[in-house]
């Protein structure tokens, strides 16, 4: 209590001394055990639940504001520190014995094996803690800045053995020359297992504790997978793109806009290299890979710069490509922690929730609390929420607030680094100054910043909160002339769930660019199903199966709708055989489901004996014992369409 005391009072006396000009000596740094108890207290104040830390006000320490040589000797003290704990900290007795290859126990194999474990909020009070186990080894020489690290996710599948066949593959997968390589086994034995929440808490926690056992450069730090790891890859490049210098997808794929968690929007600064063999068609993997490119080219286009995008194409390959290069290509990026550009969009949410929906949809799915970010670069969100835009650009001490969408505030993160923090920060919208003042540095800052992310090259020593300005009603005054803009709109009128405001303005922004009818009709489409607009529903299903000629699932779902739709006027049963007919042909007439929807397409065109030999085919290539209803409805099929031999 006495020094804390003598602190406060040695902090008013600087204040004095401040303000008649006279500059005071700056404190020595407190022992290695009060940085560690500050460093605690922040961070049990960022492991709270969202409501508690809502609530909570976050540990201030009684130390003065700092100079810039002060805030650079605490950054170095505390990040010493925050090594030492990581360094002494023993994981909690675990659950069970933890299985790893046995390739890689063996000395000479010179692989390490360990576990990270790490808390995530299933619930409002419920806190689980996951277990994460990871090989590593060394390649090469370590450069003098640190070891580059290669994190590779494994394939695999919704069963342990799958992936455990997966992960045991991953330590010799790519030939990496230089660099620590990681191989983390997912907790989460699923299809979309690195997208989990608990998957994803527990690869963060694996990036915090890297450098406690390894000297790494923080600013290349490489995300690779192949199959269910570049699914994983392609969500959390975009959710996490101040984690990574460079990421790279083989095999895999993402979902756009409602479907999907990781806004491609995102990825303004880091690149990203995609590979799909145009033959992989199962889960239409090579048509949402093709989709997610080319939504990342278009923002490139549209930026003008940045959104760095690698997309190779492996011709009439299916799911084993030769990506062997990922590697070489990824090394060549060293990432820019402090870019002059941030966007920063947080999940959309599928119709027909909208931000109003938004704490009724977190009530019964909590775990989605995971996909909603407070960190960005040099940005910080302390209420994130669906539909939330930012757009924020530096200059100097000069910061411009182009778009904020659904965000009431807002925090500066601030560094000597790149900001003169003895001069006064401007934060404009336009050209309206929202605030102008010098910003002190401060012990909580920085110690805030460091258990966030547990990353040197994102610690920060000062910070400045501001009132968002309203993007969404400046948008709505302006007459807006650009199909960007008019799509950007599109998106606020369906966060205010304005549906048909937003079809009018997907429309005029269609008009204005028709070659994005692939990327604008799906919300068009399932706009004028919610609002049950069923002339337009069909018009906009035929319009996107013309739009996307090679996606078996378009034309999958076109040729449905056209024979099953009410009411029955608007049923085409000729256009749905096309569409049938052309699924099948993408999917090498290999999907029983789609042999099905043929055959009923062939049936109601008039076409019997076709549609009994496609039925046929159908089953034939349906797995033993496996999809009872679809069997059943196959064979019924069969019955109607007048084979004796139905069974």
């Amino acid at each position: 209590m006495m020094i804390r005391q003598m602190v406060r009072g040695c902090g008013v006396i600087a204040a004095c001394l401040a303000a008649i000009g006279v500059r005071a000596e700056e404190p020595a740094l407190p022992p290695a055990a009060e940085l560690s108890a500050l460093l605690a207290r922040h961070a049990e104040h960022a492991g709270l639940s969202p409501e508690q830390r809502t609530r909570t006000k976050r540990p201030e320490s009684d130390q003065p504001p700092l100079s810039k040589e002060a805030a650079a000797a605490w950054k170095r003290g505390l990040w010493a520190a925050w090594r030492e704990q990581l360094a002494g900290r023993k994981p909690d007795k675990l659950p069970q014995p933890l299985g790893f290859p046995q390739g890689w126990l063996k000395p000479e194999s010179g692989v390490t094996v360990g576990v990270v474990q790490a808390d995530w909020w299933k619930g409002r009070e419920e806190k689980v803690r996951v277990t994460m186990r990871y090989a590593a080894r060394t390649a090469g020489m370590k450069p003098e800045r640190g070891w580059p690290v290669f994190i590779n996710l494994h394939g695999g599948g919704n069963n342990p053995q799958s992936n455990d066949r997966g992960w045991a593959a991953t330590m010799a997968q790519y030939p990496v020359q230089q660099g620590l390589c990681v191989s983390p086994r997912a907790p989460v034995d699923s299809a979309g297992s690195w997208n989990e929440p608990a998957s994803i808490a527990a690869l963060e926690r694996l990036l915090v504790e890297l450098p406690a056992k390894w000297e790494i450069d923080s600013d290349r730090v490489y995300l690779m997978g192949y199959s269910m790891g570049a699914i994983g890859v392609l969500h959390l490049g975009p959710s996490l793109p101040d984690r990574w210098a460079a990421v790279a997808a083989s095999a895999g794929f993402n979902y756009l806009g409602g479907r999907g968690r990781a806004p491609p929007e995102n990825l303004l600064n880091l690149p990203v290299m995609i590979q799909i063999g145009t033959a992989d068609m199962d889960f239409q993997r090579y048509p949402l890979a093709r989709r997610f490119a080319a939504a990342i080219r278009a923002l490139g286009r549209q930026a003008g710069s940045g959104y760095r995008l690698e997309y190779k194409e492996h011709a009439g390959k299916g799911h084993a490509i030769d990506d062997r290069d990922t590697p070489g290509w990824l090394a060549a990026f060293n990432r820019d922690p402090l870019p002059e550009r941030v966007v920063w969009h947080q999940p959309l949410l599928p119709l027909p929730i909208g931000t109003a929906d938004t704490p009724k949809l977190l009530e019964r799915n909590y775990p989605f609390h995971a996909y909603f970010r407070r960190r960005c670069y040099w940005l910080r969100n302390e209420a994130p929420a669906a539909f939330q835009r930012l757009d924020v650009t530096r200059a100097g001490n000069t910061f411009r607030i182009d778009n904020a969408c659904h965000v009431e505030r807002l925090t500066l993160l601030l560094d000597d680094r790149f900001v003169d923090l003895d001069a006064p920060v401007r934060v404009l919208a336009g050209e309206r100054e929202l605030i102008a003042r010098r910003v002190p540095r401060t012990v909580d800052a920085v110690a805030a910043s460091l258990v966030e992310y547990g990353d040197p090259s994102l610690m920060f020593c000062a910070e400045l909160e501001v009132a968002a300005p309203d993007s969404v009603a400046e948008m709505e005054q302006r007459n807006l002339t650009t199909a960007a803009d008019l799509r950007s709109r599109a998106q606020n009128h369906m966060a205010l769930k304005r549906f048909a405001d937003a079809t009018a303005d997907l429309e005029a922004a269609l008009q204005l660019e028709p070659g994005t009818a692939a990327e604008v009709l799906p919300l068009v489409r399932d706009i004028h199903k919610h609002l049950e607009d069923m002339p337009r529903f069909v018009d906009a299903t035929r319009r996107l199966a013309a739009a996307r000629p090679d996606d078996a699932e378009e034309q999958a779902t076109a040729a449905s709708v056209l024979l099953n739709v009410r009411p029955e006027s608007l049923r085409d049963p000729m256009a749905a055989l096309q569409c049938a007919t052309r699924a099948m042909e993408l999917t090498q007439r290999r999907n029983p489901q789609i042999g099905g929807l043929l055959a009923l397409a062939q049936f109601r065109n008039g076409r019997r004996d076709e549609a009994v030999a496609t039925a046929k085919a159908a089953l034939a290539v349906l797995p033993p014992g496996r999809f009872p209803e679809l069997r059943a409805e196959l064979e019924a099929g069969l019955a109607t369409y007048g084979a004796a031999d139905a069974k």
